[in-house]
């Protein structure tokens, strides 16, 4: 069966985008989510040696372009109930993996493709998408490099750590922090202080939402799959 015939186009199963502005504006602090009919999902690929990939929302592609390495597709509206996530490699009928999801209306989630090829899979979040306070910046870390051990996560020059711990696949709370420009995030093992990758020149502005991981291979020395950090912008509220 080719795979046009598997597979239908977006529009067919993912609401339109007028449908996923109503989620969007809704996305407030104190709002009631559970009048609302549609769910929001992100699509982000984090395998680190996976090629291009498909993104299959039930029977449909999600993605209509390139769907690689650090490709993030921001919240698409989807019926909400049982769903089936999967992803396959570019153009092929085959998934890869696959599982069964079940969305709440009114809520966001991300879905990462995460794991080396040999073992591909996906971790599928709530994004609770709480307006910061005032002033503030919201965000969180992710672990999906796969050979890490439990990482933290910091801002040079400034006390704390954002996420400790981590291990592979483990979430941090979404928490508030002060913005700022030019910082510069770092990962470190947390046995072990020294800085495993950085991220400079970061901007966290006030009223804003993001999602920080730790990306790519320990084990690896290209500059494609080796240990990083990533990040994207979940909401501006």
């Amino acid at each position: 069966m080719r795979f046009l015939e598997r597979f239908t186009t977006v529009t067919k199963v993912l609401i339109a985008g007028a449908a996923l502005a109503s989620v969007l504006t809704a996305c407030k602090r104190n709002d009631n989510y559970e009048d609302l009919q549609a769910s929001g999902i992100a699509m982000i690929h984090a395998s680190p040696d996976a090629p291009s990939l498909d993104f299959i929302v039930d029977n449909t592609r999600a993605n209509q372009r390139e769907f690689k390495l650090d490709s993030a597709i921001h919240y698409l509206a989807a019926y909400p109930g049982t769903r089936r996530f999967g992803v396959t490699n570019r153009g092929s009928s085959t998934f890869l993996a696959q599982n069964n999801y079940s969305l709440t209306p009114g809520k966001f989630y991300s879905a990462f493709v995460i794991n080396k090829l040999s073992n591909i899979d996906l971790l599928v979040t709530e994004d609770k998408l709480v307006a910061p306070a005032s002033g503030k910046a919201r965000v969180r870390f992710i672990n999906l490099s796969p050979d890490a051990a439990a990482l933290d996560l910091t801002i040079t020059g400034r006390e704390g750590k954002l996420a400790t711990a981590k291990a592979f696949k483990e979430i941090a709370d979404f928490a508030d922090i002060d913005p700022g420009e030019g910082l510069t995030l770092e990962i470190a093992e947390s046995a072990n202080p020294a800085v495993k990758a950085t991220r400079p020149t970061v901007s966290l502005s006030a009223g804003k939402v993001y999602t920080i991981w730790a990306k790519g291979l320990k084990s690896s020395t290209a500059d494609s799959t080796k240990l990083g950090i990533s990040m994207m912008l979940n909401s501006n509220q």
